[in-house]
């Protein structure tokens, strides 16, 4: 991945972006094939909606890639707790939620077991179903949430 464009996604911005878009349209697609993990996973990491919303509106499937060590962004997203970011990615597909990852956990998995209550009620209400996805280890967000004393999650939540 280009450097220039890489800390773009690190830094969130979007006239960069732009810039390298309009110079190569297809630069996206091209990415797409070149890394497992994408700038959506970057932007993701370091928090950036903005530049999630963009490279959402130009490449939505990005939303749904692994990376190598198998997280999707919103998995990513979820973890930190940056609902703005689920709720953009979320927009693309309301079952991203559900997304299988490393060991099998969802997006709820990481964000149960991390106490984001924000985002668990986000995902809860997106895809009901959720809440019943399981763990390799047939665990679903609650039991993370108890094996993690996550009681405000457990209680406001709407895992249980």
């Amino acid at each position: 991945m280009d450097i220039k464009l890489l800390e773009a996604s690190r830094t969130g911005d979007i006239q960069l972006l732009h810039q390298f878009l309009a110079e190569n349209p297809l630069l996206l697609h091209t990415l797409a094939l070149a890394s497992a993990e994408n700038l959506l996973h970057v932007a993701s990491i370091a928090g950036h909606v903005d530049f999630v919303e963009e490279i959402v509106r130009f490449k939505p499937d990005f939303a749904k890639e692994m990376s190598n060590d198998g997280f999707s962004p919103i998995h990513i997203a979820s973890a930190n707790g940056y609902l703005e970011i689920v709720r953009e990615l979320l927009k693309v597909d309301p079952r991203l939620s559900q997304l299988k990852g490393r060991d099998e956990w969802t997006p709820l998995h990481y964000a149960a077991s991390r106490g984001r209550i924000d985002v668990i009620r986000e995902m809860a209400l997106s895809c009901p179903e959720s809440v019943e996805d399981v763990t390799i280890q047939g665990e679903t967000a609650l039991h993370l949430a108890v094996k993690r004393s996550q009681c405000e999650a457990i209680k406001a939540g709407g895992i249980g």
